[in-house]
């Protein structure tokens, strides 16, 4: 086989060489711009890489050449990997940078490639955060929300957080604003700041306490609690400081059986009790309970001096200390009951 030398090409500091067979240098170091050599010229730097002229040019006289490689070098990049190591190798020059749907984006720009959070962003495993996690709008969780520690849902921005689904809490948990559940179970404690909304709208049965074996403690610091519709109570009602008022309406037993239950003792406090007659025309029966205006009902309990039970009357008060009872026995030292109803 023969080649076609062709014209020959002047060369710096190599005189004339045949065209179309170039010769290239080998070296065991690159070239730099002070290596002088024709454009087109080819460097090897031995099992390294290969460089190639691709001009010269004058700076205040001093020539300089513009080597470039084209052969793969240590310091280039061939191929790309994932942090598990499997390799990714370019396709016609090429390694495209793909996003994953609702997760990541990827955007061309101008000689830069963005990632970005699409405008919804979709999870595909848990989301764990070391610090503070911010909602800025609405909070919407579609399954369970599980929180193992105490968790303050405070930086809500005065928005709505709704969970569509049960709400699990292993710890405390403090709502900064409305807070909508659906289900709201396994909690340590329970703080709402803001305006408390349970049941607000529908015919679901709002459910509190009774999986539980503590008090259930439901109330107001400086007010009152209104409860707009029927009390219910499958056990005691007790009212251990204040009374128990019907404003508008009566205190009604419907049960047969059911009894009215007051302490009924001597007690000078008490607006139930007993007294013994003083086998006199009077007696005077101590008691703070008594008003102006107090209805007194007495019964004989036990027969004393007498054997027919005496015509009992009230027959003077003083508020806040006693009532005087008038038998119509003098002598009558019978066991009297009484319950005042104010």
């Amino acid at each position: 086989m023969s080649f076609q030398p062709g014209n020959n090409l002047l060369t710096q500091n190599a005189g004339l060489s045949p065209e179309n067979l170039e010769v290239p240098t080998i070296q065991s170091f690159a070239p730099s711009s002070s290596n002088i050599a024709s454009p087109g010229k080819r460097w090897l730097y031995l099992n390294n890489a290969e460089y190639v002229n691709l001009g010269n040019s004058s700076i205040g006289g001093v020539l300089a050449s513009n080597w470039v490689t084209y052969t793969a070098a240590s310091s280039d990049l061939e191929t790309l990997s994932d942090q598990s190591a499997t390799t990714v190798t370019p396709s016609s020059n090429n390694i495209q940078l793909n996003g994953t749907a609702g997760q990541i984006t990827t955007t061309a720009g101008s000689a830069e490639i963005t990632w970005s959070f699409p405008s919804a962003v979709t999870m595909p495993g848990s989301l764990a955060t070391t610090t503070t996690l911010a909602v800025g709008t609405n909070a919407t969780v579609a399954g369970t929300l599980g929180v193992t520690g105490a968790t303050t849902l405070a930086a809500l921005s005065g928005t709505t957080a709704t969970f569509s689904s049960t709400l699990h809490a292993g710890g405390a948990v403090t709502f900064g604003s409305t807070v909508n559940v659906t289900g709201l179970t396994t909690l340590a404690a329970l703080t709402q700041i803001g305006t408390t909304l349970i049941n607000a709208s529908g015919s679901a049965v709002s459910t509190i306490g009774t999986g539980g074996t503590g008090a259930v403690h439901i109330g107001n610091a400086t007010g009152n609690t209104a409860v707009t519709g029927s009390l219910t109570t499958t056990t005691t009602l007790t009212a251990t400081l204040g009374n128990i008022t019907a404003t508008n309406g009566n205190l009604a037993m419907g049960t047969a059986g059911n009894k009215l239950i007051i302490p009924a003792t001597s007690n000078a406090t008490c607006s139930a009790g007993t007294f013994v007659l003083g086998g006199g025309a009077t007696t005077v029966v101590d008691n703070s309970a008594v008003t102006a205006n107090s209805i007194i009902i007495l019964t004989t309990q036990a027969l004393g001096t007498v054997s027919v039970a005496s015509t009992l009357a009230v027959t003077s008060t003083i508020a806040s200390t006693s009532f005087t009872v008038t038998p119509s026995q003098e002598t009558d030292t019978s066991t009297v009951a009484y319950l005042i109803i104010n």
